[in-house]
């Protein structure tokens, strides 16, 4: 016997003992057609029964509108968090109905524009419009405060820092993420009465990441907040180069509180996050509207990962 043949939209309709053209219109939510109330439930029932899953090509000739929307990633280290939001956002589309495709954004890409078109979305969206220096589309995550960065600079005003440095991402296509971190923490830093951070882009290359982590401490830096966690592995790298302890002589503290920064040497203390509610973006993207200034003004829950990377500053 070859594999079970999945239901159809005829079978629903003999199950409910109803038209096929009647299913599609409440399976579609047609409404230019009054249905009884009693006959939905039949049907919706039936589907049920059946295991019925819809044809999406078919369903988008009867509704007129796309199945699918188009979410772009911009250029983000693709750190746990990131991947937690996209699977979530996966699941709230499919429970509407709606297939999330994903583009990942690069500098000079023009993949999208073939994938646009193969795909005709119901809409294209950026992730997070405020890291997206190619976003048109306003639907997001968008803030232009980032409050991971804020909480950084308040744990280490509490551990007793008052010169903070900041360690930005060296990769072009990570300069939007990085200047607005960049930027919440340096307004932080001024609302608590601290002097201006000094702002550095962090090299990957261990010697040179060494000479800015001595630029840093000739300055009287004590502590430095980092763009994301993989910058601020690199910190702990470039600060043992340099011969400093971690946190003895300087304490880091991370963004995303990814695994990795659990296991480093010293264990990692960072920011971590996730989004308060996807709601408003799934309403948004769906309805073709763009997100309120309450859909997005603190669209981030966040949180301190405290482990070992942070002390108070020594007495010298």
């Amino acid at each position: 016997m070859g594999p079970k043949r999945p239901p159809t939209m005829t079978d629903v309709a003999r199950r409910a003992n109803v038209s096929q053209a009647t299913v599609s219109y409440v399976l579609n939510d047609v409404k230019k057609h009054t249905i009884p109330e009693e006959t939905k439930r039949a049907v919706w029932q039936a589907a049920e029964e059946l295991d019925y899953r819809p044809n999406l090509a078919a369903r988008d000739l009867v509704t007129g509108q796309s199945s699918v929307v188009v979410c772009i990633v911009p250029p983000l280290p693709l750190s746990e968090p990131v991947i937690t939001l996209l699977g979530d956002l996966t699941i709230a589309f499919a429970s509407q109905g709606v297939v999330m495709a994903v583009h990942f954004e690069h500098m000079g890409d023009d993949s999208l524009t073939a994938m646009t078109k193969a795909l005709t979305p119901r809409r294209t969206f950026s992730l997070f419009p405020a890291f997206d220096d190619r976003a048109t589309d306003v639907a997001g995550l968008d803030s232009s405060t980032d409050p991971g960065s804020e909480l950084q600079v308040d744990h280490l005003v509490a551990a007793g820092h008052r010169r903070i440095g900041f360690a930005g991402s060296p990769e072009p296509e990570l300069r939007s993420q990085s200047d607005l971190r960049e930027a919440s923490a340096a307004r932080r830093a001024e609302e608590l009465g601290l002097a201006p951070i000094v702002s550095r882009p962090l090299p990957r290359d261990v010697d040179a990441a060494a000479e800015v982590i001595l630029g840093w401490k000739a300055a009287g830096v004590t502590a430095v907040c980092a763009n994301n966690d993989e910058v601020a592995l690199s910190l702990l790298a470039g600060a043992r180069a340099a011969g400093l302890r971690i946190p003895d002589d300087l304490s880091v503290i991370g963004y995303d509180a990814t695994a990795a920064g659990a296991s480093s040497s010293p264990p990692l203390t960072s920011v971590g996050w996730r989004v308060r509610s996807l709601e408003p973006l799934i309403r948004s993207v769906l309805q073709g509207t763009p997100l309120t200034t309450e859909d997005v003004i603190d669209p981030l829950n966040v949180w301190l990962v405290e482990r070992n990377s942070v002390a108070r500053p020594s007495a010298d």
